[in-house]
């Protein structure tokens, strides 16, 4: 989704271009935690 939204953002506004990428910012966070998360309880 995020994908189709940096595609398709022509004409968006400044602010909402930065929410989208704060909210990558979020979730690739999120995701590197569980991996963590998950070799920890590999192990």
């Amino acid at each position: 989704m995020l994908k189709w939204a940096f595609e398709n953002s022509e004409g968006l506004p400044e602010e909402k271009m930065n929410a989208i990428l704060d909210e990558k910012l979020r979730i690739d966070h999120l995701i590197k935690m569980l991996e963590t998360k998950l070799k920890e309880l590999e192990k």
